[in-house]
């Protein structure tokens, strides 16, 4: 090939790369697996005793990528079974028609559709940031969209994070709300195993992600 054909066929070729769009960026998943890190907590401010129970058995995945992650999407469900309270015989009203009904809806469940992190570029790892996730909340087969506070912090494969059974990098999301039994039609009766139930619910979690 002449250089002067070879001259104008890389002009040709970097004149078609210029036209063409750029690479979309690709999601990485991010999977949470049940277990000790995950903790899903939950209490009722009830008149004459606090409610506090938990669960570890949060799972789902979360697809993100790290140089937009506010473009985030995934889905955490918690199984009602797994939710303990200190009284076996609370735990097993809690799984009851009148209550959770574990029975005919045996998970509840939050899809993530739209993050507002307070970053203006990439979440970097090693970083941490505040901000809000917004997405529909689902118990007992009703739904409610709700936006959450959170705190996430991106952290990189370390010998630290294998001692806790984290073999790669990891999303450690933590957040609070408040709901409504009403909004889910959980109209239980006045008491749980002896003690008077408030409406409102507070929901702490912190659960982490491994990215895959």
């Amino acid at each position: 090939m002449s250089r002067l054909a070879l001259t104008l066929l890389t002009a040709s070729l970097t004149s078609l790369s210029a036209l063409m769009p750029p690479a979309t960026a690709q999601a990485a998943p991010f999977e949470v697996v049940p277990g000790a890190i995950q903790l899903v907590e939950f209490e009722s401010d009830a008149p004459i005793e606090n409610i506090r129970g938990l669960s570890t058995e949060a799972k789902g995945q979360i697809a993100l990528d790290p140089r937009n992650p506010n473009a985030a999407t995934g889905r955490i469900t918690v199984p009602v079974a797994s939710l303990r309270t200190g009284n076996t015989t609370r735990d097993g009203h809690l799984q009851q028609p009148e209550w959770l009904d574990a029975k005919a809806f045996p998970e509840l469940a939050f899809a993530l559709d739209a993050v507002a992190l307070d970053l203006t570029g990439p979440l970097e790892l090693g970083a941490t940031a505040t901000g809000r996730v917004t997405g529909t909340f689902t118990i007992k087969g009703k739904t409610k969209r709700v936006t959450v506070p959170i705190k996430v912090a991106y952290l990189a494969a370390s010998d630290k994070l294998k001692k806790v059974y984290i073999d790669g990098n990891a999303l450690r999301i933590k957040g609070e709300l408040t709901l409504r039994l009403a909004d889910f039609g959980v109209m239980p009766p006045d008491h749980l195993a002896g003690v008077k139930v408030a409406d409102q619910v507070s929901v702490r979690f912190a659960l982490t992600a491994v990215e895959k």
